[in-house]
């Protein structure tokens, strides 16, 4: 092998890597892949060394695959064959940390010392393995002999401090005091650091430590304050009357303050308020207090603007022009305010109404900034001793995504295509002319109804269920058909229309807004996706199937994945009478632990590990579903018309091109041509295993005896159909299922 190419195999593993930032590591340096060495003419020893290092580039490979298992396997393979190797044990040590192997990681560390004592990597590796292992003091002493031989390296810097930080305070991560605590103490260390001038330029995204440190001690004071009150306000309180009257009296107070800090900070913090307004959830007000919901619903579209100077410096910047300069007029009250930008309405020179979207001018730089608290408190932080700090990267990049429009108005031409045979539908155009990374201007959508604007929709003659089943259809297609999944559909970026009148009434048109951040599929997911929804309804899905396609998205919480998507799946899987009885009650299990939801969390995020290429954000996904259930919540859209145009566009998204074309016209209301009758069969039979469902919700409480009962019948059932040929599930099955529902 020559020099060349091994420097290059070795490069990704330079820096100290976590499970964390494997990802990041493989896009900045992709591992080269080289074939094993031909032993021939060679002497044995040779053969040997070329051999292993033919065991560490495969090893490599997994390792980018997030394979720590079989990584791990083929570096013990090249030590096997040459253990005088230091980059062999530092490699191992580093799956065996991800594997949970701390032991058997500090081990190799100490090997590679070994074989070389001046190795920075080997110290950095056991620094790692003894910080999650919770030996801070080991921690400290290997990430110190580091850097005495490396001390430029940045990421050995931050492991010192994290794990001095540790050594400083011990603190109860399974509670929210003690996580509260915590971050107290981080706050309090980094209270000292200045904050510098603020710059006023949109291009600006240099984070300022002490900017992101001011805003989040002002949302911290207010967790503490808001705790105290729920907690001192219901000590005592018994009588359940007495106990709501308190609780409403809180949710509301708790609101305000809680719109305030939002409108105060801006940016990030206006995104999660956003957030909670919207998502409402199957857990109703179980799960998001209506007075919270309510009060933060404000920030959807008229959170507090700028002044029309100082978003003007956005247009200076970009184009060298004043508003003035750019268009024949602009007005200067916004028409819309939202968490990362303002929309003014403006007449182009040429006669076309338009709306302008401005990035704000410092948002860049407050983002940066509030990411780098985030970052430092979540390297310090690990609740029921989970390390999220992906979570925080997740956001981060998601939000960088938003701050490009010109990403934005890519996004918005395809869905655009995307949704092309539903006249119904409208997504503005772009003017490119005119836009920019911090400037979006497209055409002015007029006459837009709010959907949760009840008195609007029923001026204009729309029918609240119709209004329900053009946006559960669209979102359904979106990501059941095309994989391709809008970010933030709340109440601010989705608007409803009159699309046209007749004897019969009028029918709503879907004006879709605000395409900066979408999650896009793939195909192998996305019809994973579609199985998993026809398995939860159908009575006669095998279980396995179920089992299967659910773990492929939760791992360990499998067993409750597909109650996330709705309530209404309690068949999905086996479950206990308790688990029903939350289930009948809208909530999630009390058995579930926090390790149990951070190995789910894990699993989610690893779709976006799909083996080579990446297979899409399964959280992300959720999380659209649950803006889209607000969405219908505010119409009182019933949970069975929500699943049946769930199941119906996971029939259509398992067809082939061709017929899913014919399929979607047809159900559009767009097209002449009828699919088969063997497909509406089936989209027929989905809404008839809906209606099944909605007679069983009622009673789940009384089930929970008679659950074996239940499993009998479905065994039986499942077992004449699948010999008779006639189950419809065999169509989602294998190619043998397929083959033999054919032959029958």
């Amino acid at each position: 092998m020559s020099s060349a190419n091994k420097r290059k195999v070795d490069v990704s593993f330079d820096q100290e890597i976590s499970t964390n930032n494997v990802k990041q590591a493989r896009k900045e340096e992709p591992v080269v892949t080289l074939p094993l060495a031909d032993p021939v003419g060679m002497s044995e020893p040779e053969d040997k060394a070329a051999q292993a290092e033919g065991f560490k580039l495969r090893g490599n490979e997994l390792l980018n695959q997030k394979d720590y298992a079989g990584a791990e396997e083929f570096y013990s393979k090249a030590i096997s064959l040459n253990p005088q190797v230091e980059a062999y044990f530092t490699n191992r040590s580093l799956v065996r940390t991800n594997l949970r192997k701390f032991e058997e990681a500090i081990e190799d560390g100490r090997a590679a010392l070994s074989i070389n004592p001046l190795s920075a990597k080997a110290h950095g590796r056991i620094g790692s393995a003894s910080f999650q292992a919770g030996d801070y003091k080991l921690s400290v002493s290997s990430y110190r002999s580091a850097l005495e031989i490396d001390p430029a390296n940045a990421t050995y810097q931050k492991g010192l401090e994290a794990a001095e930080a540790k050594l400083k305070g011990s603190f109860d991560m399974n509670s929210v005091a003690g996580t509260a605590s915590a971050i107290d103490s981080i706050l309090a260390a980094a209270a000292s650091q200045p904050s510098k001038a603020q710059t006023e330029s949109v291009n600006d995204s240099k984070a300022d430590f002490g900017v992101g440190m001011a805003r989040s001690a002002r949302a911290k004071k207010l967790f503490d304050e808001i705790y105290a009150d729920y907690t001192k306000s219901l000590e005592g309180v018994e009588d359940p009357e007495e106990r709501q009257r308190v609780l409403d009296d809180l949710h509301a107070r708790s609101a305000e303050k809680c719109l305030l800090l939002a409108q105060e900070n801006g940016g990030i913090y206006n995104k999660a308020a956003q957030f909670v307004a919207s998502l409402q959830g199957g857990a109703g007000d179980k799960g998001v207090p209506m007075a919270y919901v309510k009060t933060l619903r404000v920030l959807t579209d008229r959170a507090p603007f700028r002044p029309f100077k100082f978003m003007e410096t956005v247009l200076v910047e970009d184009f060298g022009q004043s508003g003035s300069q750019l268009f024949a007029s602009i007005e200067e009250t916004p028409i819309a305010a939202a968490s990362l930008a303002q929309v003014h309405k403006a007449m182009t020179k040429d006669g076309r109404k338009v709306a302008v979207k401005m990035l704000y001018p410092t948002l860049r730089k407050e983002l940066a900034s509030d990411f780098a608290v985030f970052r430092m408190i979540g390297s310090q932080v690990s609740p029921g001793g989970y390390d999220l700090q992906w979570l925080i990267n997740d956001f981060e990049e998601a939000l960088k995504m938003e701050l490009d429009l010109q990403t934005e108005a890519a996004n918005a031409a395809k869905t655009a295509e995307c949704l092309r045979h539903r006249t119904n539908v409208l997504v503005p155009r772009v003017m490119k002319t005119l836009s920019s990374k911090s400037v979006l201007t497209m055409e002015y959508m007029e006459d837009m109804l709010k959907v949760s604007d009840s008195e609007g929709l029923e001026r204009s003659h729309l029918d609240k269920r119709d209004c329900g089943d053009l946006i559960a259809d669209v979102f359904s297609e979106m990501l059941l058909v095309h994989g391709h999944v809008h970010g933030d559909p709340h109440n601010g970026n989705v608007y409803l229309n009159v699309n046209s009148c007749g004897k019969k009434g009028c029918k709503p048109g879907l004006i879709l807004l605000d395409h900066g951040l979408y999650h896009n599929i793939s195909d192998n997911m996305r019809r994973d996706v579609c199985k998993l929804l026809i398995a939860s309804v159908s009575p006669f899905a095998s279980r396995a199937q179920r089992e299967r396609l659910a773990r492929r998205f939760a791992g360990p919480l499998y067993k409750f994945f597909p109650l996330i998507i709705s309530p209404w799946f309690v068949f999905a899987s086996k479950i206990s009478p308790s688990d029903l009885r939350a289930a009948a009650k809208q909530q999630l299990p009390d058995s579930i632990s926090v390790k149990d939801v951070g190995d789910c969390l894990v699993a989610m995020h690893g779709q976006q590990e799909g083996g080579k290429e990446e297979e899409g954000n399964m959280l992300g996904v959720l999380h659209s579903l649950g803006y889209t259930r607000g969405l219908l919540n505010s119409l009182r859209y019933s949970e069975k018309l929500r699943l049946k145009s769930l199941v119906k566009f996971a029939y259509i998204g398992l067809l082939e091109e061709e017929e899913r074309r014919v399929a979607l016209a047809y159900y559009c209301g767009e097209g002449d041509m009828k699919p088969s009758w063997l497909v509406r069969a089936r989209v027929s039979l989905g809404s008839l295993y809906v209606d099944f469902l909605a007679l069983l919700i009622p009673v789940l409480l009384f089930l929970g005896p008679f659950l074996f009962l239940y499993e009998v019948l479905r065994s039986f059932v499942f077992f004449c159909w699948s010999v008779g040929g006639l189950n419809p599930f065999c169509w989602e099955g294998s190619d043998g299922e397929k083959e033999k529902a054919k032959t029958h």
